[in-house]
């Protein structure tokens, strides 16, 4: 016969701690596990975050550069719009050109309007002297600020010269 080194009871007890460390230790290694992958996941998601964050960032900056390209491009019709109905310089017109892209169709449209009708106003005071060219012109004249009046000569400029002392007082008033 075989002895018994452990009844059952004995058997059974030394079973269930074997099992009960078994699963101690698979809970922990399971926990330490869980907090690695949580630590692990949430170092992700603050990367899929800042990534996202950078993503927009870009995007904008891309949109914006798209749009001030537009602006640009539009700018230069505009200009090329406006100096085709106005004596603007190249200075003048790269002054106003930025402000004319930023506007609507329509206040664009309103703005050329403007212009053409201050071109024409103007050619149609200059026609008013006849020559057709439909520049301005100033007549010629002899004024030198004095007129003769009565048979004396009276200096137009000579209250303005006072005012600023640069006459007599005794100029003729």
């Amino acid at each position: 016969m075989t002895e018994k080194i452990f009844d059952q009871t004995q058997l059974d007890s030394l079973v269930t701690a074997a099992v009960e460390e078994a699963v101690t230790e698979a809970k922990s290694d399971g926990e330490a596990e869980v907090l690695r992958l949580t630590t692990e996941l949430d170092e992700a998601q603050k990367a899929l975050a800042t990534a996202t964050a950078r993503v927009e960032e870009l995007e904008t900056a891309e949109t914006e550069r798209e749009r001030q390209a537009e602006l640009a491009a539009l700018a230069d019709v505009r200009a090329e719009q406006v100096s085709e109905i106005t004596p603007f310089t190249e200075d003048q017109l790269d002054a106003k050109k930025a402000s004319w892209a930023e506007l609507s169709e329509d206040e664009f449209a309103s703005t050329l309007s403007s212009y053409q009708e201050i071109v024409d106003a103007a050619k149609a005071v200059s026609d008013e002297d006849g020559d057709g060219e439909g520049g301005t012109t100033t007549p010629d004249t002899k004024f030198d600020g004095t007129r003769a009046s009565a048979g004396k000569d009276i200096d137009e400029m000579g209250a303005v010269k006072r005012f600023f002392g640069k006459a007599p007082a005794s100029a003729t008033k």
